[in-house]
């Protein structure tokens, strides 16, 4: 048991795992791409980091009022993609971003995220959400453009379990085990060499 916990603890601890994709939507002058680095096995519960990069750009290169409210990262299930969970939220709390007269931007950052587990989830995928204004004070085009973009399936993620999650109990617990495996072989062999 102690090797498996140790197998589990090795495979959730290795290195990160980066990807990068496009914006999804569009139908808005924003374009752009997301990158993120995170590890693909997580424990459930256990505090997990997400690192980004995000470009925007306006098409055209043409300034305009940006205003991000909030940068999200997502869990979403490859058999039900319009089931997702929010795990981790960057601007809860904090002032929304303002740009004013912007044409490219770039954020780096990172985002701490629970990871959960959801009964019927199958292929679980990390990937990044952005919510934004953006507003064009051209008599020619539309005013304003908002919701919600970004990129999913960037990152498959494998969540394990908290029970499985190796401490210092399930350590011990092994090792006990161990220790009365090993006395009940020496017994039997014992037994077996002197009836």
């Amino acid at each position: 048991m102690s090797a498996w916990t140790h197998q589990i603890s090795y495979a959730a601890e290795r290195g990160n795992v980066s990807s990068t994709q496009d914006l999804q939507y569009i139908d808005d002058p924003l374009v752009g791409s997301i990158t993120i680095h995170a590890h693909p096995v997580m424990y459930e519960f256990v505090t997990a980091y997400v690192s980004f990069n995000i470009s925007l750009a306006i098409l055209g290169h043409k300034p305009m009022n940006l205003s991000i409210y909030s940068i999200k990262a997502l869990f979403t299930p490859a058999n039900e993609p319009s089931n997702r969970l929010s795990v981790g939220t960057l601007g809860c709390g904090l002032p929304e971003v303002r740009l004013v007269n912007a044409s490219y931007i770039t954020i780096r950052g990172g985002i701490s995220i629970t990871p959960v587990i959801n009964a019927g989830w199958e292929n679980v995928c990390l990937g990044m959400s952005i919510e934004y204004a953006l507003v064009n004070y051209s008599l020619t085009e539309p005013y304003s453009w908002g919701g919600t973009d970004g990129t999913l399936f960037m990152i498959p993620v494998t969540v394990i379990p908290a029970i499985l999650r190796p401490e210092g109990w399930t350590n011990a617990i092994a090792a006990v085990l161990s220790l009365w495996g090993v006395v009940i072989v020496y017994s039997l062999y014992r037994r077996s060499r002197y009836p």
